[in-house]
Formats: C-alpha cells, structure tokens, sequence
C-alpha cells in the first residue's frame, strides 16, 4: 500500500472509531463508567476528534501542491476513493517530499499501528472479502457515515481497553501528527532550493543539444534496406476520409508531437520552418487501422549545417513555436490551417507573418470551442513567437514552454483517458 493510499485509509477509518467510542460511552452505565474510567473517556473521545482535524489538516497542506481544487475536495470527502490509490498521486507525492518520504511513510505507517491496536478492542464488523488490512475490512462493513461522519452500529459497541493505554496511545497519536505537520512545513520551505539544485527538463535537454554535432557520421555511406510506405500529417487532414483521427489520436498526437518538438528543436532533425508534412507516419497490416498513429516520425533531410544566412524581412527566433502553435490548432479541429486562409492573402517572403495572421484569427475565432489545455498551450505558442526577446536556447524560456504547453495537454489526455 503507497503512502498516500495508508493516509487516505487512516483519514478514514478515524471517524469510524470515534463513532464507535461514542456509542460504547452512550451505553456505559453511569458507575461503571466511573469506576473504569473516572470520567475520563469524554476527554479522551474529545483529544482523539481535535487528532482527526489536526491530521487532515495536515494532509490538505501536504496533497494542496500536488492536486487541483477539485481533486483534493474529491479526497478528502472521499479518504478511501479511487484518487488515494492513483500511482500518479503517489509519485507526486515522492516526488514533492523527496529524501522526507521514508520517514513521512513510517509515521503515517506508526498511525496506522495506533488506530488498528484502538480497533483490535472495539468488537466491530469487519466485512470477510477483504484479509490485507484490519481496518480496511472494518470500514467495508461499516459503509460510509451517515451524516456529519457519524455511523450507526445495529448492535450497542463493546471496548476492552485500559485508561492507560488508551491515554499513551494518545500521546504517541499526538506526535505522530506533529511530525507529519513538521515534514510538510520543512518541504515547503525546501521546495525553492530543491527547484533550483534539481536538473529541470530544460537544463537536461540543453545538454543534449550541446552534443550537436559533436559525432559527425560521413552520410555517402547510408542507404535504404528497402522503401516504407508513409503517409504525412498534412495528408491525414487535408483527406480526412480515408483516415480518420479520433479524439484520443488527436489528444495523443498533440502530447507526442509537442513534447518532440521541444526535444528537437535545436537538433538537425526539427527546422524551424517545420509544418505537418515533416510528421509522418508508417502505414501498418493491422486490420483496425492502416497507420501507426502512435508513432510518428519527423521527415528531415540530413544536410551538412549551413552557414548562417539571415533570413529578408521579419525574423523571430520562435518560428518553431508557431509551427508548433498551428499543429495544435489543425489537430483539433481535425483540418488544415490553409482552408482558414483568406484567398487573396499576401504570404510574403518567409511566410511566418501570413501564418501568424491567419492562426490569431483561426485561434480568436473558434477560442471558446477549444478545450482549456489546448487553449493555453496555443495561446503560449503564438504569444512566444511575437516576443522577440524570448529564445528556445534560454533554459528558462524552454522549461516555461514544457510546462504551460506540454503538462497540461498531458494532464488533459490522462483525463480524458481516466487515468488520473
């Protein structure tokens, strides 16, 4: 069981037993209660309830960065539902604590020893189906709460443990919480550091694109085994009848070719000027479909580097990004950017102000039809081409093109797919 999925347990079993801690002190009999207790149990109920807020607290605070709005409102009304078993939330969570997660995973396992000792004593259901986990067997058996998390029990609840204990196993619950609140706490205040000590993506691709050229391979040796059949992205859109691209092929193209252009860019195998005829893919035997969508290649011609020639006229350094700008727009709209053109349209020399022109006007146009992360992402796109400060070879610039570009188109196929 992750760390997350132990946590989301442990936040939920906890109402669960103090529900059945109330019933058990409904039922006591006013001298028994004295005797065995001397009135104690009310304040120990009492401690246990501010336990509870005090731990969910802490893990809105800690799962806070890591989930949206709605998926911690999602958790945490639901502490035993599907988000808490979510490998991606586990990884995330990794991910965020860092060297802190070992011992953040054993108190929160600690947690789990307390309450299962506390439920051992309390003779409720437990449903049979389930073996690996005593307190996940309880909460089966019991459902959810019925109101304001409180359960009800068909039969009055019997407890056999001592004051003592139930006080020690209270104070060992107490600072379990404190540790976990002082791990999120530390976390936050290292996440700057961690950011800035921790390779991002654009540091790790600015390495690559260092290594250009450094292994030249002498090109009048190669030849082809034999000639595959290809089909173009171009071709796929301007003739949508014979293949057609459903909405995941789209959203999945649109993750694969963006995060490959961004990989690219600087390599000899992506041009600036690169467009949907450059995407190709191989045509297949399957007889669900006849291309591999799920792999497409970029058509390059392999040149010796050319000298450096400026280009006439308007010139930015970002001509890659608008490229890539309206990809997004003819993958999901599913057709090419020339039918948005006006047919008496000035290309000029480079084309690059033409094209601009016509996605803007395509993007302004149809902007409340397009889906929040392509939304974003070709805003950014055409938005970075304008901007003649910004530059692909800044690390910065770059990694802030992954992240409001690529993360979120990524986010949005995995929840287009449920898999998050």
């Amino acid at each position: 069981m992750s760390g997350v999925e132990l946590a989301g347990l442990v936040l939920a079993v906890l109402p669960l037993v103090i529900s059945a801690l109330e019933d058990y002190n409904d039922g006591l009999d006013p001298v028994k209660a004295f005797v065995k207790w001397e009135n104690y149990l009310p304040q120990y109920i009492r401690k246990l309830r501010n336990q509870h807020v005090h731990y969910e607290q802490t893990l809105r605070l800690l799962l806070a960065p890591i989930t949206t709005e709605y998926e911690l409102a999602e958790m945490i009304a639901e502490p035993h539902g599907d988000l808490w078993r979510d490998p991606t939330m586990a990884e995330k969570l990794r991910y965020k604590l860092d060297e802190s997660y070992d011992a953040y995973h054993h108190t929160i396992k600690d947690i789990e020893k307390i309450m299962t000792t506390i439920a051992e004593k309390l003779d409720l259901e437990r449903a049979t189906s389930i073996t690996r986990n005593d307190l996940e067997a309880m909460l089966l058996a019991h459902g959810q709460p019925k109101v304001a998390q409180k359960f009800e029990f068909r039969k009055r609840v019997k407890f056999s443990m001592n004051k003592k204990k139930v006080k020690r196993l209270l104070e060992e619950l107490d600072e379990c919480n404190k540790e976990l609140e002082r791990f999120t706490e530390k976390s936050e205040k290292l996440e700057p550091y961690r950011k800035s000590s921790k390779p991002s993506i654009a540091q790790k691709l600015q390495k690559i694109q260092t290594l250009r050229g450094a292994y030249p391979v002498p090109l009048n040796g190669l030849r082809l085994s034999r000639k595959a059949e290809t089909v173009t992205l171009e071709e796929i859109l301007k003739d949508g009848t014979k293949i057609r691209l459903s909405k995941k092929d789209r959203y999945t193209l649109a993750v694969t070719v963006a995060s490959s252009i961004l990989q690219l860019h600087a390599s000899p195998w992506v041009s600036d000027n690169w467009s949907k005829r450059d995407i190709m893919f191989y045509h297949t035997i399957s007889a669900h479909r006849s291309i591999d969508i799920e792999t497409p290649y970029v058509s390059q011609k392999l040149m010796p580097l050319p000298g450096s020639v400026k280009p006439i006229g308007f010139s930015s350094k970002n001509t890659t990004l608008l490229a890539l700008g309206i990809t997004l727009l003819e993958l999901y709209f599913g057709k090419p950017c020339e039918q948005q053109m006006p047919e008496n349209l000035y290309m000029g020399p480079d084309k690059s102000l033409a094209l601009l022109c016509t996605a803007h006007h395509w993007y302004e146009s149809e902007q409340e039809d397009l889906s929040a992360a392509f939304q974003g992402a070709i805003a950014h796109c055409l938005r970075c081409f304008a901007d003649p400060s910004g530059s692909l070879q800044d690390p910065e610039f770059l990694q802030a093109a992954m992240e409001q570009i690529v993360l979120p188109l990524q986010d949005e196929l995995y929840q287009f797919l449920g898999t998050r």
